[in-house]
């Protein structure tokens, strides 16, 4: 896995922008998608370390993403944080999502989930 990537599957141009910024600046490198069947793709060919999803896209669901990405050998251990203005039926479903942040979201919160999946992902791969 590369240590320092990050793929945020994002519809909404003004959320992706920010997050994106904010994670380069983070020293994150980042790939974007808008698209859940992008992101798939892009997890596949890059595997990054950390992967935001948003749980509604406009292919499909950002838990039809999961679903996909952890039946696939892979892309199965990259660790997800799924963004979820739904979180009561979400936030106790740990086996879908390793983290899953409500919106609006704290930008804190949100590096704070990254960097933690990231170093945990890179001292499993060690």
């Amino acid at each position: 896995m590369h240590d320092r990537t990050v793929l945020v599957v994002e519809d909404d141009p003004a959320i992706s922008e920010l997050v994106t910024e904010l994670l380069d600046d983070a020293g994150y490198t980042v790939l974007q998608a808008n698209l859940g069947r992008r992101g798939l793709r892009l997890a596949q060919e890059h595997t990054p370390s950390v992967m935001l999803v948003n749980n509604r896209l406009p292919d499909m669901s950002g838990l039809d993403l999961l679903e996909r990405l952890r039946c696939q050998d892979a892309t199965r251990r990259i660790p997800v944080v799924l963004v979820s203005g739904r979180t009561p039926q979400l936030t106790n479903d740990e086996s879908v999502a390793d983290r899953v942040l409500p919106m609006p979201f704290d930008i804190d919160v949100l590096l704070t989930h990254v960097e933690q999946l990231a170093l945990a992902g890179s001292v499993s791969a060690a």
